[in-house]
């Protein structure tokens, strides 16, 4: 049986990532990356990096990293199979919340304004009730939170609202042992947070080419609690913070993420270290960041075939959308980049749903309803045709005969209900005549949906016990960030 795969889409030729990985070696082994950190300083340098001090700068050897990335891909090899990608059949659409955009579309007014803690606790209910979404990250982060107590309000409020898994966002280091108390809390003991990722940390390069001094504190912080954490992660800006040209960006974010890799390896050489990239383009003309532009689609592209090239494949990148509102510009941007992350990448479909754009900064609940209807039509497209003696209906076709009808057969009522895409939010019928519709009716039910969704939804899923005593380390929190 032919099976066919998608996802093996390919922007760059073998040659063409030597070339960019021959570049990077040089730029980790001649300028290397500044890291202000004296504690990480000698670590690398006891590991074989070639250190300056009083600069800060970390140097890594060509051989130093090929050992690195030897290491990974034999990692790799032996904790994952090709058959953990899927057919596509067998693909999925995982549905998140998250983006902490802080702007809402009201779903009552229609108006654009600032999030407040009840928009993140309503979009938190909507992700405990719908049964596709696997996993909270925040749609929102309201603007009426004090000072330092941002991720505080975010972790308490999500854990409050769903009994999902809930992403942690760590943003200051003052948060950190708040944060685990409320983890323990919601988990029963420090282990299950451990076992569960619950609290682990990534200190992001800033591209290019540097690390700053909050996020190795932040680092330390969570690692000495006993947590994983990583480095790396480039979100390079092409044009910004990185080349104009996608060769020159791809260069330069392979450089930043390679950096990571190393020092992630150093840290810990038993884990296997992610080689993550989340490029983005900007337009040249506001400099505001792009999610859903051609160009940022082909560098992700380009960065997976980078990483496909090293061994241990990495992408999955979030289908992406620009537009500041629902219509017709966010459902073109959601499917392009749907349509295009199918063809690059080999696994599940990573939809994040209401958020919009630009750079995440606005978000809303009708959108969630929109979104899910697209990711439902993707999956539909997924479970591809069936070839069988029953679904190619030999004998039906022949009992028909010429100009038969199947619409009374048996066999269509059997599986009409499995064959049909039938929507929920879409509309499929003819139009009237007169003149347009004053309100899209697609965003009309999606509104509707969103409002009875949360009126409907269970407004706590902790036991009473449980939920005051975050309640109360919430409070002791804020008291205690707010002094310093």
């Amino acid at each position: 049986m032919l099976t066919r795969r998608y996802g093996k889409y390919h922007f760059l030729s073998e040659e063409e990532i030597i070339k960019i990985h021959t570049a990077t070696l040089k730029i980790l082994e001649e300028t290397g990356v500044r890291v202000p950190d004296e504690r990480l300083l000698k670590l690398a340098e006891s590991k074989g990096a070639l250190v300056s001090h009083g600069g800060s700068i970390i140097r890594f050897p060509k051989n130093l990293v090929e050992k690195c990335l030897d290491e990974n891909r034999a990692m790799y090899a032996a904790t994952t199979k090709d058959s953990n990608f899927p057919d596509d059949g067998q693909r999925k659409v995982k549905y998140t919340l998250g983006g902490m955009a802080v702007r809402t579309i009201d779903f009552n007014t229609n108006e654009v304004r600032n999030a407040t803690i009840k928009d993140m606790a309503d979009a938190s209910r909507i992700a405990s009730a719908l049964d596709e979404v696997k996993s909270d990250g925040g749609l929102y982060r309201s603007t009426e939170i004090p000072p330092l107590a941002d991720d505080l309000y975010c972790y308490h409020t999500m854990v409050s609202h769903t009994d999902k898994p809930v992403s942690m966002d760590i943003m200051h280091l003052s948060s950190i042992p708040w944060l685990e108390e409320m983890a323990i809390v919601v988990h029963g003991n420090k282990k299950a947070v451990l076992d569960k990722g619950v609290m682990r940390f990534n200190a992001f390069v800033s591209s290019p080419l540097q690390y700053s001094k909050d996020a190795i504190e932040k680092m330390w912080a969570v690692h000495d609690r006993g947590y994983k954490v990583s480095l790396g992660w480039p979100m390079t800006v092409v044009g910004g913070s990185s080349p104009v040209t996608l060769a020159g960006s791809a260069v330069e974010c392979n450089a930043d993420a390679l950096s990571g890799l190393v020092l992630t390896r150093m840290l810990n050489g038993d884990i296997l270290a992610n080689l993550g990239a989340a490029p983005v383009t900007m337009d040249m003309r506001n400099g505001l960041g792009l999610y859903a532009d051609p160009r940022r689609l082909l560098i992700c592209g380009a960065f997976m075939d980078i990483s496909r090239f090293y061994g241990f494949p990495n992408g999955g990148f979030h289908i992406g959308v620009d537009a500041a509102y629902p219509g017709i510009q966010a459902a073109a941007e959601r499917m392009f980049t749907a349509m295009v992350a199918l063809a690059y990448w080999d696994g599940d479909i990573q939809l994040r749903l209401g958020i919009l754009g630009p750079s995440n900064a606005v978000a809303s609940m009708a959108q969630i309803f929109i979104d899910l209807e697209m990711g439902r039509m993707i999956e539909k497209w997924l479970q591809g045709i069936e070839v069988s003696e029953e679904t190619m209906s030999l004998a039906d076709i022949m009992d028909a005969g010429i100009g038969g009808n199947f619409l009374s057969r048996e066999h269509t009522a059997r599986h009409f209900r499995t064959e049909s895409w039938l929507p929920d939010l879409f509309e499929h019928q003819m139009p009237v005549a007169g003149t347009l519709p004053s309100k899209d009716p697609v965003y009309e039910k999606a509104r509707l949906k969103a409002k009875q969704t949360i009126e409907t939804a269970r407004t706590n899923p902790r036991p009473p016990d449980k939920q005051l005593e975050l309640d109360r380390l919430l409070e002791r929190a804020v008291q205690s960030v707010s002094m310093l």
